[in-house]
């Protein structure tokens, strides 16, 4: 995916401050979702995310996430998408024809999965 998609992927959430507060209807659909990953057996591999956004990204940034086990913390930033940093793409949006990534997890040569 190129940056300028990423970026485009994101650019038409809500911020988090807009976003309507969890209802009925989401639990409704939480336990539809979970039923598919069950079906597939996939409920350890993939779980949801809210979709929102905080702030606009660069045409040639992606957001990063990269954890410190040593002070246990999970931060997600912007980096340019041409960065040498290895990543795994970790969140996906499914409103399109296909999945887009729209979070890549940093990982080391020793953690690749795909």
């Amino acid at each position: 995916m190129s940056p300028a998609h990423h970026r485009q992927s994101l650019a038409d959430l809500p911020d988090i401050d807009e976003v309507p507060e969890f209802s009925d209807a989401d639990r409704d659909c939480l336990d539809a979702v979970r039923a598919v990953l069950r079906k597939h057996g996939k409920l350890s591999t993939f779980g949801l995310t809210l979709l929102h956004q905080h702030f606009d990204l660069q045409e040639d940034e992606v957001l990063l996430e990269t954890a410190d086990p040593a002070t246990r913390t999970i931060t997600i930033r912007p980096v340019f998408a041409a960065s040498e940093v290895m990543m795994v793409p970790a969140m996906f949006r499914m409103d399109g024809c296909t999945p887009e990534c729209i979070t890549f997890c940093e990982i080391s040569e020793t953690d690749v999965i795909f």
